[in-house]
């Protein structure tokens, strides 16, 4: 408790940055270096504070904020140079799949990873049009892979899309 102007004992305002007094620190806040109340960082992982979830990520089950996994049979479209990592939801734990991509004329890499481990890699290579091939994972517990695709170069464009797995 503090005096008020007036001399009355009233709560102490532990949170001078929000607006009205906060004789506590509010659910879902804490107190950083400089005495102000801040919202809880949502995703540890990620470097920062989040007070919401991203775009584009989800919680997962260790509370890590991750990419939302886009599904199978859905085409995934040039990232640009830089490196690009998606997640693909393939909705069982092993089995075999068709991946075609396109990498055009400009050398890119691509890896894809099941539960950390490389499974496919090629590159950097300029396809010219586009290369199927068919990539086995599993089994596993996980439903997903990661993809990672390098654009080496300043105005790369890329494609790929995973096919749902055969059974």
């Amino acid at each position: 408790l503090v005096k008020d102007a007036s001399g009355n004992c009233v709560p102490k305002d532990v949170c001078p940055n929000l607006p009205g007094d906060q004789p506590t620190v509010p659910a879902g806040f804490h107190l950083d270096l400089q005495g102000n109340c801040v919202p809880n960082d949502v995703c540890p992982n990620i470097a920062g504070d989040q007070p919401t979830v991203p775009v584009g990520l989800q919680i997962d089950t260790q509370g890590n904020c991750v990419p939302i996994p886009q599904p199978c049979n859905n085409a995934t479209l040039s990232g640009g140079q830089g490196i690009t990592v998606t997640n693909h939801e393939l909705g069982q734990t092993g089995g075999t799949f068709q991946f075609e991509y396109n990498t055009l004329i400009q050398p890119d890499r691509i890896t894809i990873r099941y539960e950390g481990i490389v499974i496919f890699d090629v590159g950097p290579i300029g396809t010219g049009g586009t290369v199927s091939t068919m990539v086995n994972y599993g089994p596993g517990t996980s439903t997903q892979i990661e993809i990672t695709v390098d654009g080496l170069q300043a105005g790369t464009v890329w494609n790929y899309v995973v096919h749902c797995p055969s059974v």
